[in-house]
This record gives structure tokens, sequence and C-alpha cells, in this order.
């Protein structure tokens, strides 16, 4: 019996009807490293792009002869300069008093190199206040972030 060999696919390695195990784990190895690199690649771009930003903030509080911050009852009173290269869209206070710490967050836009003054609230039950650090905030990709090392304190203070 003469049997002819039906072929169905026609390859150019031959008539071989698979990849052999060995060339398949390569390829499987080199798709997952070209995806892990392009992952990498992309993770780090986002963190780079996070990090500029946060070091184009800088605040400053205006000092006419000593810090022009003031308290009034409740209320603070303060006057920021924008000294960095990005939009302030916000501000939180974070206030150091001898019985107690408060956090309190201004909602208050300053452009690059504007002058504003700030007001805001704060718990009296914190005592008397020893300390007050601005802290800026920036949009980062349509979401706020805080810039904790871009803050000033404050421990100077006059009655408004």
């Amino acid at each position: 019996m003469n049997r002819k060999r039906q072929v169905f696919f026609n390859f150019p390695l031959g008539n071989k009807r698979a990849v052999s195990p060995l060339i398949s784990s390569i390829l499987l190895i080199a798709f997952a490293v070209a995806l892990g690199v392009l992952v990498m690649s992309w993770g780090q771009s986002t963190t780079a792009f996070e990090a500029v930003n946060c070091d184009k903030a800088s605040l400053g509080v205006v000092e006419v002869d000593k810090p022009m911050v003031c308290l009034k009852e409740n209320l603070i009173i303060a006057t920021l300069e924008n000294e960095g290269d990005i939009g302030l869209s916000g501000m939180r206070l974070a206030i150091l008093g001898e019985s107690g710490v408060d956090n309190v967050d201004a909602d208050i836009f300053i452009g690059i190199g504007d002058i504003s003054e700030v007001k805001a609230d704060y718990d009296t039950g914190v005592g008397k206040i020893k300390r007050i650090k601005f802290i800026p905030k920036i949009y980062v990709f349509e979401s706020e972030k805080l810039c904790a090392k871009r803050g000033v304190a404050v421990t100077e203070f006059s009655v408004c």
C-alpha cells in the first residue's frame, strides 16, 4: 500500500504542523519582556511628571518688617506669595497649638507670581498657636496634590 502524505499547511520550515516547544518558549519570553519594558517606561514617565510639578511649586509669606500673618478670634489671615512656576489651586494650613493640632483647607487660587490674602477658620480648641505651616496644593492629572516639602512655616503672629 502506498499512502500519500496529506499536507494541511505549507510552512516555510518544511511540512511541520506545529511550532516546536523551544521556539514557542522563546517567543513567549520575548513578548513578556517587551510588555514589561513598556509598562516600566510608562510608570517612570508618570512618576517623573508628578515630581516635576511639585518641584515647580513654591510658596512664601510676604514680610514687611515681620511676617504678615495675624490672628483674629478663630480666624487666621495671611498674605502669601506664589514664588513658583506653577499656579497653586489651594492651601492647607497645619496649625500646631499648645493643646492640639488642626488641619484646615483653604480654597484659593494663587497664580504664578501673585500675592493673595488667605483667610481660614480654625478650631480654637488647639489652644494658643505656636506654629502654622502653609502647604501649597497643585493640580496633577486633574486631581489635587499636596506639596508638603514646598510649604512654609511661620512662628511669629500679630493680632489683627
